[in-house]
């Protein structure tokens, strides 16, 4: 079997991109609709009511008509937003009939709430005049935007997040299908095939572990593979090792298949996808997650800062050396950050070989066998969750030299990394703190660590924020 041949392929057009997302171009439009809904169908029902009957208008009541129109477009935009479209902005024709299509069933079910509530009040031409308009100039608008964001596409001024692909050949023209739907293709990699009298697909392990590791370093954000399904072997291999990236996976679905999957999740030029792994946690997910970090972990050091002093002086009273201690750990999708901790010993390791610490270890200072102990000397590690490096709640980050022994001896164990690290986690309010003392203390750790990484909510993150400090005094197997 031929070995992987990498290929770089970025979609560089002479042009820089537009510092905007293709993604948000779905709240651009949506609030497009909402303007053009507002604004003409209020425009409209003044024009009737003023002009048309000569009559003073009831602009309270117009107005709240209008924004309830409005409410219950977007509300159905969203609901009813089809999944298998990247961009969605794209295809005119088709968005300019569903939007028609969305307008008219919103006016139905607006006049429906008034009927079963009997309200008499609201002014039918008013009504079909907002209707009309606001018809005309939601189509209009649409067309105008969706013009604009497909030439930007076309021309290489708005792309999406960096994506990689995987490929077999069986579509060359793929990788400017791509680009020609706004994806920035920052990689690609041609796919072996066992059907072609290769080696056992166990040897390409290595291989496929080594371009996970160049998308680390490309940062890419999304991953799709395009190889023939009945080459299971080597299409499992490869699932699995993208399994430790933090980015969503897609399918492409070959001739023959596309029946079968529709349009699961949209088409990339004549090619529809299959959604085969999604990110731990979704960007407003991170986002509301990162929020609560700050809020908390600012929180916390005010509140703790008398504490953290006199900690940092009994520190320096007891041993020589410094307050506190800083060693390499590896984080979120495998990049490394320096946390910090109160010093509880008196050394200082970070290197290839780490002795771990143990219960009775006559390295551990008499203040800092206290701190352990009471979990105090994690405290500095809310500079950690301030600086990006961590969260509140997430896999404890280990040594590097043990994340270097335990990645051969335990299965799944980077996964960890898909999330970032945190001070505290679903592992370590089950108990599992301290010393590792057999292979199975690891294990059981890492299942913890990818079942929470597997449920997490912002509801299980204050679970566990609580657990912890309610917990705090039982957890006496500190090392």
């Amino acid at each position: 079997m031929r070995d992987l041949a990498a290929s770089s392929a970025s979609a560089t057009s002479g042009r820089r991109a537009l510092h905007i997302p293709i993604e948000w171009c779905g709240a651009l439009v949506l609030g497009t609709d909402a303007i053009a809904s507002l604004a003409a169908g209020l425009c409209a029902s003044l024009f009737y009511q003023g002009w048309y009957l000569g009559g003073r208008p009831d602009l309270p009541t117009l107005t709240g008509t209008q924004i309830c129109l409005t409410m219950i477009l977007l509300v159905a935009q969203a609901i009813g937003r089809p999944k298998a479209s990247e961009a969605p902005f794209v295809d005119i024709r088709a968005q300019s009939l569903r939007l028609v299509g969305i307008w008219v069933g919103a006016h139905l079910f607006f006049i429906a709430i008034l009927f079963l509530l009997k309200v008499q009040h609201i002014s039918r031409g008013s009504l079909l005049a907002s209707f009309g308009a606001g018809l005309v100039a939601l189509v209009i608008l649409r067309t105008l935007l969706c013009r604009t964001l497909r030439d930007f596409i076309h021309r290489g001024l708005m792309q999406s997040r960096p994506i990689a692909l995987f490929q077999d050949g069986y579509d060359e023209d793929l990788a400017q299908q791509l680009r020609r739907t706004g994806h920035r293709l920052v990689g690609s990699f041609t796919m072996p095939s066992s059907r072609d009298g290769a080696s056992a697909v166990d040897e390409l392990r290595p291989q496929f572990e080594a371009h996970v590791e160049t998308l680390r370093q490309l940062n890419v954000a999304e991953v799709i593979v395009a190889v023939d399904w009945r080459d299971a072997d080597t299409l499992e291999v490869l699932l699995g090792a993208l399994r430790a990236l933090p980015v969503r996976v897609r399918l492409v679905a070959r001739t023959g298949m596309q029946q079968i999957v529709g349009q699961a999740l949209g088409p990339i030029g004549r090619h529809s996808t299959v959604e085969v792994q999604r990110q731990p946690i979704s960007r407003l997910d991170a986002a509301l997650k990162r929020v609560m970090d700050l809020v908390l972990a600012s929180l916390g050091l005010l509140v703790l800062s008398p504490l953290l002093a006199f900690v940092v002086l009994l520190v320096k009273l007891d041993s020589p050396g410094p307050a506190l201690f800083r060693q390499t750990r590896i984080g979120f999708n495998g990049q490394p950050f320096r946390i910090f901790k109160f010093r509880t010993m008196t050394v200082m390791e970070d290197g290839p070989t780490i002795r771990q610490a143990t219960r009775t270890d006559n390295r551990i200072t008499a203040i800092g066998r206290i701190l352990r102990r009471t979990s105090i000397d994690e405290l500095p590690q809310l500079l950690n969750v301030l600086m990006g490096h961590m969260s509140l709640v997430g896999p404890r980050p280990h040594a590097r030299a043990h994340d270097d022994e335990y990645s051969k001896r335990v299965d799944r164990y980077f996964f960890r990394h898909r999330v970032k690290p945190g001070i505290t986690g679903w592992a370590q309010v089950q108990g599992c703190r301290g010393e590792t003392r057999r292979l199975s203390d690891m294990e059981r750790r890492i299942a913890l660590d990818l079942w929470y990484i597997d449920h997490w909510s912002m509801w299980l993150d204050l679970k566990i924020i609580i657990l912890t400090v309610v917990r705090i005094n039982r957890m006496t197997d500190a090392y």
